[in-house]
């Protein structure tokens, strides 16, 4: 119940990806998430935020990807759930 009402999941913007979708965004040695269908080398990603503390060390597939948040995000990589 502490974190109730909070959303880690976010969509994130994927570049450079030559994968299927549904494979697994990985972050550090962490799973952060999974792409969606990819075009053009581009894809939505629902993500952990708290996972991702260095987007330059994100992979798809074994090969490194650009993470990018959607304009209208206001959210950020690597927020965390404050204790209340």
């Amino acid at each position: 119940m502490k974190h109730r009402g909070t959303a880690r999941w976010r969509p994130v913007i994927v570049s450079g990806i030559a994968a299927a979708a549904g494979t697994p965004v990985v972050a550090g040695a962490r799973e952060a998430g999974s792409i969606g269908a990819v075009v053009d080398g581009r894809a939505v990603a629902i993500l952990r935020l708290d996972r991702i503390t260095d987007p330059a060390a994100v992979t798809v597939d074994g090969k490194p990807v650009a993470v990018t948040l959607p304009s209208w995000a206001t959210y950020q990589f690597g927020e965390t759930v404050a204790d209340e």
